[in-house]
């Protein structure tokens, strides 16, 4: 393909570039490389797509920019020789090595966009240069050794195949120790103490359900007009309304899956009565533990159904006082943070971690956005009045703690959150809730614009999306499908995101299959979501010095306008000015300051008493050519003599 030609020499110049260049030359080469690669992309009528197994429907050039992104990464301080293989992969060159026991590529996570899609060159051009491969796979990126006698091999692992889960990091936490818990009741081994490093936390039906609401949509953002938020009575405004989301709101929301859990646990009631009864009826023979384990079924799902039902009505009794229902939720998030363990950010601990480690932690959201969902729970706290008087943090309180230690053997608890699954849901809340912070304050619009910018931010800080589809757009066309993932997680929230629905015309137009489930695409969420806050911090600080200096500009030009009118009032000096006694030979009293609050002072206008003392210095300032005007305005002012 003679279109590859250019790109085809940028890479090798690149390769041939010597050690002694700068680094700047060879990263201003490397960007030409990618801007190449990326224009070849763009262009449909050129690009001649690839089946990949692991990554669906993939354009050769896209994994060309995926390598150059790994030399990149390895250009940053990294060695040479382990970069120039990758390009050397590119171009289909066997890559170079000085022993066997060498790596040949470097250990960097490479991106699961990376895989083959080897350059095609004419076979020879003019100046006698002649393709360099076969038109087939790349050089696999590999640190297994290359035998020159054999040329290339590829080694392949099998990997072990993991069911994944359906639902989002912290629904299936929630579910997992649900599960886990009912199944040590069964079992009859339960422990609903805490343990004695306070790591675990029991919850009750309730709390489960309440948080299984929360993590899918996430707090509502607070505002100084969060009485609306609360109260169903008072308006609320509608800026946004498409993205803001109240706690009545949510309480409709709590009271239907409540109902949705009674439902599913009837369901499954009337199935094992059923299966109990066709044991029963049934005319072969029955084993004894066959018939126990139908009748522990049934009785299981007895007690259940009527756990759940009993649990509407603890809904019904909770939403009928919207501030208590919010309360309630502030302090069970608090409770949460408080048991996931400490939140590491920049420059807080004695252990320096560098901004790409700090970037990768809590799934690739990093560690900002949890400080400032725990400043928000802070600013509900404040005005919801469950606050701590002692450090003014949130009260962490549980329907288990809320009781004393004698009753707490009362309280039934349903499931136990460790730090790990505090962690999670914690940290899920929190990436919602500042998502839906950023969309309500800047619009769709304004946002959109924001998710660009974060794309290729993030693609800055070498950001790794294993789960990525070949089907998904990059930031450099727009990153539209990022856009639409996260106003569509906003919307309908993580319960009820589906990816074949949400991706329903892209999936339609690349006439591809292949629906990864929304826990694949949740660490996208997360690293985009992360460079959105920085950018929305960044604003917000720009903002706060913008009015800092328009305040202190009108302040300026207030004095300025005082001292043209010929005084400046300044306020508190009476103690300096105040005088007591005679001194004028008449016995008059000068008029004492002791009781006057604001003193002005004359900028133009000598005192009447240092006016008249005598002084030729002073009094030669008012003498002279062009002075009768102001020897006349003086004379004006000052005071007559009786």
């Amino acid at each position: 393909v003679p279109n590859d030609t250019l790109l085809y020499f940028l890479i090798l110049s690149l390769l041939k570039l010597p050690s002694k260049e700068s680094i700047g030359t060879s990263r201003a080469l490397l960007q030409a490389c990618k801007e190449e690669a990326i224009a070849r992309s763009r262009d449909s009528n050129m690009v001649v797509a690839v089946k990949d197994k692991d990554n669906g429907t993939k354009n050769r050039y896209e994994k060309i920019v995926d390598h150059l992104r790994l030399v990149e990464y390895e250009m940053k301080g990294g060695s040479a020789r382990l970069w120039k293989n990758v390009l050397r992969a590119i171009l289909g060159v066997d890559p170079s090595t000085q022993n066997s026991s060498e790596k040949l590529f470097p250990d960097a996570l490479i991106p699961a966009a990376v895989g083959t899609g080897q350059l095609a060159l004419s076979t020879v051009t003019k100046s006698g240069v002649k393709s360099v491969g076969k038109s087939g796979a790349m050089v696999p990126l590999t640190n297994t050794p290359v035998p020159e006698a054999h040329g290339v091999t590829k080694v392949t692992k099998k990997r072990k195949k993991t069911k994944e889960p359906k639902t989002s990091f912290a629904e299936t936490f929630i579910s997992k120790s649900l599960a886990a818990f009912k199944k040590q009741q069964l079992s009859g081994n339960v422990e609903t103490s805490a343990s004695a490093n306070g790591i675990t936390v029991p919850i009750t039906q309730l709390e489960s359900l309440l948080l299984s609401v929360v993590v899918s949509q996430g707090l509502p953002v607070f505002n100084e007009k969060w009485e609306g938020i609360v109260d169903p009575k008072i308006p609320l405004e509608q800026k946004h309304a498409e993205y803001n989301i109240t706690f009545h709101g949510m309480s409709n929301v709590l009271l239907l899956a409540s109902k949705h859990w009674l439902k599913i646990s009837e369901l499954k009631l009337a199935d094992t009565k059923m299966k109990l009864s066709q044991i029963r009826q049934g005319t072969g023979k029955v084993s004894d533990a066959d018939m126990k384990k139908a009748l522990d079924a049934h009785l299981a799902s007895e007690k259940d159904a009527e756990v759940k039902a009993a649990l509407v009505q603890e809904v019904k009794t909770l939403v009928k006082d919207q501030y208590k229902l919010t309360r309630y939720t502030i302090m069970l998030l608090e409770t949460l943070r408080r048991n996931m363990g400490a939140v590491i950010l920049q420059g807080s601990s004695s252990t320096k971690k560098t901004t790409q480690q700090l970037n990768s932690m809590e799934g690739g959201l990093g560690t900002k956005v949890l400080d400032w969902q725990k400043r928000e729970l802070c600013r509900w706290a404040s005005k919801l009045q469950c606050e701590d008087a002692g450090n003014r943090r949130p009260m962490a309180q549980t329907e288990y703690t809320r009781v004393s230690a004698s009753d707490q053997s009362k309280v039934p608890v349903a499931a136990k959150l460790d730090r790990k699954g505090c962690r999670a849901i914690f940290t899920q809340v929190a990436q919602q809730t500042r998502l839906r912070s950023v969309f309500f304050k800047n619009g769709e619009f304004k946002a959109s614009k924001m998710i660009i910018k974060a794309v290729k931010q993030s693609e800055k800080a070498l950001d790794v999306w294993h789960g990525r589809p070949g089907w998904w757009r990059v930031g450099d066309i727009g990153a539209p499908d990022d856009t639409n993932m996260l106003d569509q997680l906003l919307k309908v929230g993580y319960s009820g995101f589906s990816t074949a629905s949400v991706f329903k015309e892209r999936l339609a137009h690349v006439q591809c299959v292949e629906v990864p489930t929304k826990v694949a695409f949740q660490p996208r969420v997360y690293q985009i979501v992360r460079e959105i806050a920085a950018i929305q911090d960044s604003e917000d600080i720009g903002e706060i010095i913008a009015n800092n200096r328009k305040s202190s500009h009108v302040s300026k030009t207030k004095n300025v306008s005082d001292k043209r009118n010929g005084s400046i009032v300044q306020s508190g000096l009476e103690s300096f000015f105040a005088c007591q006694g005679k001194t004028k030979a008449d016995g008059a009293r000068k008029p004492s300051y002791s009781d006057s609050k604001a003193i002005a002072v004359d900028d133009e206008v000598p005192d009447a008493s240092s006016s008249q003392s005598g002084s030729g210095k002073r009094k030669d300032q008012y003498d002279g050519a062009g002075s009768a005007e102001k020897k006349a305005k003086v004379a004006a002012r000052l005071p007559v003599p009786s």
